[in-house]
C-alpha cells in the first residue's frame, strides 16, 4: 500500500489561500503549493482505462476550495 501513497507536511494558517496544482500525467500524480512541488508519486493505477474519479483527502480540519478547475492534459 505505501508504494500508492505519497504525503507532505506544509505549514498553512487558516483564513490563508493558496494555489494548488495537481498535475496526473501517465502514471505520474506531481502537486504544486504556491508554485512548489511538494510530492510526486509514482503509481499504475493513475493510468488504469477505467479510472474515473479523482478526489481529495483532507486530514484534520476542513478545507475550502475557490475557482476550482479541471482539465484534460491531453
Amino acid at each position: 500500500m505505501a508504494r500508492t501513497q505519497a504525503s507532505a507536511e506544509i505549514s498553512a494558517k487558516q483564513g490563508e489561500w493558496h494555489h494548488l496544482e495537481v498535475i496526473i500525467r501517465g502514471t505520474v500524480m506531481t502537486v504544486h503549493l504556491d508554485g512548489n512541488q511538494v510530492v510526486t508519486l509514482d503509481s499504475p493505477g493513475f493510468a488504469h482505462p477505467t479510472k474515473t474519479q479523482f478526489g481529495m483527502t483532507v486530514n484534520g480540519t476542513t478545507i475550502d476550495f475557490d475557482n476550482l478547475k479541471v482539465f484534460a492534459t491531453e
